[in-house]
């Protein structure tokens, strides 16, 4: 079982549960999420780059049956009506619905927060977040260096919901 939410774990267990968590991606995954950088070694500087430490971002977490970080998505604040969406999911754990869900999440947070669009950074190779976002029904507004940006507008219904009709 996977559950997800919004939080942080006690601070006594959370930097040995995100280094658990990165030792569990592979090196093609970092280089996808974190745009071929390698993440950080220092604690501080680590939870700074997965918004864990930005009074602006709110970071969600996937744990595992075990209590193990499965996935992190973060909702980065970029203006009073914008964020910029990530998500990265163990491995081991991939194309089980992890970052869909979310992915998912983080767009209703996004809504009750009264944003208004969301956009996401995904470089042209990840063909797994590109399916991902465009499932979403993220669209794509351009290309931005080695990456392809997509585009979330929250004013607009959720695709598949349709305004109600009057009963007659």
């Amino acid at each position: 079982m996977i559950s997800v939410f919004a939080g942080s774990l006690p601070a006594e267990d959370e930097e040995d549960a995100i280094r658990y968590f990165l030792s569990r991606l592979e090196a093609e995954d970092l280089r996808l999420r974190f745009g071929g950088a390698r993440p950080p070694r220092e604690p501080a500087a680590l939870r700074h780059r997965l918004g864990l430490s930005d009074p602006r971002s709110t970071v969600l977490l996937s744990l595992d049956a075990a209590g193990a970080i499965a996935g992190m998505a973060s909702l980065a604040l970029a203006s009073a009506n914008m964020a910029e969406t990530a998500v990265i999911v163990r491995s081991d754990l991939k194309h089980r619905g992890v970052g869909t869900a979310l992915m998912r999440c983080l767009v209703r947070q996004a809504r009750v927060s009264g944003l208004t669009r969301l956009m996401a950074m995904v470089l042209y190779e990840n063909f797994s977040a590109r399916r991902l976002v465009r499932r979403l029904d993220f669209r794509q507004i351009g290309p931005l260096d080695m990456d392809l940006q997509f585009q979330l507008d929250l004013a607009k219904p959720p695709a598949g919901l349709h305004a109600l009709e009057p009963m007659n």
